[in-house]
């Protein structure tokens, strides 16, 4: 009666397309947490349709009906549990049966929150109950409650189809209602012919209690269920939605390279053909995949393309099928024109096409005198917006201002709205401090994927004290001296730097925050590199602090085979002597490339971050459940940690969509050639401007406030081999030819 499942539809918001989504919630939908994820899948996956199939036990008619003769000495009739009069409940329910109302009614109100949100976000909507339930009474009673009058428009516009279950599949004349949707459902309408045989309704004694017939016709037919679901296809089809499943860069790059997904569609159909003939048939380039059934048995006939039902019904095949096979020149000429899943006029984003035709059409001299002027105009508004920005930062939460104290907040608004940047509320995520617990924004720039929470943040802190002590007792004795030590030291680095709070003993802590539930983050050691450099990982996992974080796209990344993409159009480019991209109003720009560029050599270098994640402040409510703390020297020391910590899921999808924003901004204002990936942005030049990028980098990133590298290995210029970011674990290198 608790759990809901939810059949949904979403847009790909990247690549402006829609795309078929499956989320199924199995949650107990009475209670606050589950509904409100319920609710915020909706509005994060834009679903084409929703479709309620409400419990309708307390409800059902048929309380109202007496037992057969033969039981009622020794069983009482389900008694009524609502009427005309009382939509919600008869009074003086007890026990058992209010129980029952009750949890039906939670269910019923959170039922027209759905309808609500279908209503302001123009998605498809279906009910379903039994033609004479109680409940479409119920819900015109509490959609007149949320007194909005479009609302009660748009839900009064909805139509009524009834129809026999029996003419969609079932085995009794059960008389079914679908309120939905005008157009969505109207054909299903059907009256029983009487063409056909019906199971008996029947209520039959089983152990000790009753069984009822009712009960078995709650599963909707098979046949039903493939005509709504034809019903949905047109839906899509007339709104012109992508059916198929979606695949990853990461995906389709793999299946280039031989590793195959049942998601993916073949780069060249198997068979360039089908034949079917209703006798053995063979011939060359034939192969033969399906035969008919020697006996009488039944087989599903699948449509070549989608492997769909082609029929509602079972039906005996009649004929032979063969798949008509390529010939060889046939194949290769297919193979030529297939796209490398890699292929930059697919892998690059526009603001990065745009910097590559900017640097490889224009001047080296142009290109130098545009990045001068832009960084000059830079200093010249931030001084414009330098009493805003202090404005802003006294309305701020004091720790979190002092975190963000060099960051021009102002600025970085300003330059993302005139650059037209697609992620305007990672500015807003920023300033307000980042929470690491339930859901952020959905960003337009990444695709979606919706994972949600399994646990309130209420919960965990209800449940911290308890696992605060079973944390304490695992982790007691498990780190060497020398490491806890290591540690430590490094630990002390990040409290001069203002990054943590600390140390504290557990009764301090509770005294800090005045309440004793707060969630503990065990903190460890991970050497990493021939130098052994430590970094201290808050183990957000084991808190279980990750797991009241619900993530609402994708981390698609500008990875290595993003920067071979922007290497291949360079090179492709200077070989062709024009610079060629499709754009996405569905045009192409093709110019010359510039003379002096295309007699220059290329070089390039990664632009690395300094502390990135230690950059970002927490909001004030998530440092309760950021304490980080570890066991040195025969006592626990913990320690408030204001800023992300490197162990929180929150933390990798905050930051990513600040590294987006930033190389929005050095493509577009700069005309930087560059790809980022996480805290690195590694970035190609002809040398001729490499030098004035690399200080309009720099420049800008500091005027901003962003801290990177500017001295040391990290900080390496402009050269023909390089190396990029370290997860990536590749090198560049140009030849000087």
């Amino acid at each position: 009666m608790r759990e809901a499942g939810f059949t949904t539809y979403s847009i790909d918001h990247e690549h402006n397309r829609h795309r078929p989504k499956v989320a199924l919630i199995l949650a107990d939908l009475t209670q606050e947490h589950s509904q409100q994820t319920a609710l915020d899948m909706v509005r994060q996956l834009r679903p084409l349709s929703i479709h309620l199939g409400l419990p309708c036990g307390t409800c059902s008619r048929a309380r109202e009906r007496e037992l057969p003769e033969h039981l009622r000495s020794q069983h009482s009739a389900p008694p009524p549990l609502r009427s005309a009069e009382h939509l919600m409940g008869m009074p003086g329910l007890v026990g058992t049966n209010l129980a029952k109302v009750q949890a039906a009614n939670t269910l019923y109100y959170f039922g027209v929150q759905l309808l609500f949100l279908c209503f302001e976000l123009d998605i498809l909507v279906s009910v379903e109950n039994p033609a004479r339930s109680w409940l479409w009474g119920i819900l015109t009673k509490l959609v007149a409650a949320i007194n909005n009058a479009e609302f009660t428009k748009w839900y009064a516009a909805l139509t009524s189809t009834d129809f026999h279950a029996c003419m969609h599949g079932g085995e009794r004349n059960k008389r079914t209602r679908l309120l939905a949707s005008q157009g969505l459902y109207d054909e299903l309408a059907a009256e029983c012919d009487n063409s056909h045989q019906h199971k008996p309704w029947f209520v039959v004694k089983r152990g000790s209690g009753l069984e009822f017939a009712t009960a078995l016709e709650a599963e909707y037919p098979r046949v039903l269920s493939t005509r709504m679901a034809a019903c949905l296809k047109r839906q899509a089809e007339q709104r012109h939605l992508r059916l198929g499943p979606h695949l990853s860069s990461a995906q389709t790059a793999r299946h280039a390279w031989g590793v195959q997904t049942s998601k993916a569609k073949p780069l060249i159909p198997e068979f360039k053909g089908f034949h079917h003939s209703a006798v053995e048939d063979p011939q060359e380039g034939y192969k033969l995949l399906a035969t008919p059934p020697t006996g009488a048995q039944s087989t599903e006939l699948l449509s070549e393309n989608e492997g769909q039902l082609e029929s509602e019904h079972k039906r005996v095949r009649k004929t032979f099928k063969y798949g008509i096979q390529w010939k060889p020149e046939e194949f290769f000429e297919e193979a030529k024109a297939v796209l490398h899943p890699k292929d930059p006029q697919k892998a690059l984003p526009l603001v990065l096409k745009e910097a590559v035709i900017h640097v490889m059409s224009s001047s080296p001299v142009e290109v130098a005198k545009h990045r001068l002027s832009v960084v000059l105009a830079l200093h010249r508004k931030a001084s414009e917006l330098a009493a805003e920005e202090q404005q802003l930062k006294a309305s701020m939460d004091q720790q979190t201002a002092h975190v963000l104290s060099n960051k021009r907040l102002c600025l970085w608004k300003h330059l993302l709205e005139t650059t037209g940047c697609a992620d305007m509320q990672v500015v807003d995520l920023v300033t307000n401090g980042i929470p690491l617990y339930g859901s952020h924004t959905k960003p337009p720039n990444f695709p979606d994927d919706w994972r949600p929470s399994l646990i309130s943040v209420h919960e965990l802190l209800e449940s911290s004290v308890w696992r605060r002590k079973a944390l304490m007792g695992a982790e007691h004795s498990k780190m060497e001296d020398c490491v806890q030590d290591d540690l430590h030291e490094a630990t002390m680095k990040e409290v001069e730097l203002g990054h943590l709070h600390g140390p504290l003993s557990e009764e301090e802590v509770t005294a800090h925050f005045g309440s004793d539930k707060w969630l503990f983050n065990p903190r460890f050691a991970l050497y990493q590199g021939a130098e052994s450099k430590i970094r201290a990982i808050d183990d957000g996992k084991r808190s279980s602090l990750n797991f009241a974080y619900t993530t609402n796209f994708k981390l698609e990344l500008y990875d290595v085979d993003t920067l071979a993409a922007l290497v291949a159009s360079v090179a492709d480019s200077l070989q062709l002597g024009k610079v060629s991209f499709d754009m996405e109003d569905d045009t192409t720009c093709t110019v010359p490339v510039h003379p002096d560029v295309a007699s220059d050599t290329w070089s390039g270098r990664t632009l690395d971050w300094s502390r990135a994640y230690k950059q970002l402040a927490v909001d004030k409510a998530s440092r309760l459940l950021s304490v980080v703390g570890y066991y040195h020297r025969n006592r626990w020391v913990f320690f408030r940690c204001d800023v992300l910590p490197f162990g929180a899921v929150a933390a990798v999808y905050s930051f990513n969509r600040v590294s987006r924003s930033l190389h929005h901004l050095i493509c577009k204002l700069l005309w930087g050639p560059c790809t980022c990936f996480y805290d690195d942005y590694p970035t190609i030049s002809p040398n001729a401007s490499a030098a004035i990028l690399s200080k309009a980098m720099s420049a800008m990133l500091t005027l901003l406030g962003w801290d990177h590298a500017k001295v040391g290995v990290k900080a390496a210029d402009f050269s023909s081999a390089f190396n990029l970011a370290k997860p990536l674990r590749a090198a560049a290198k140009f030849s000087d030819g």
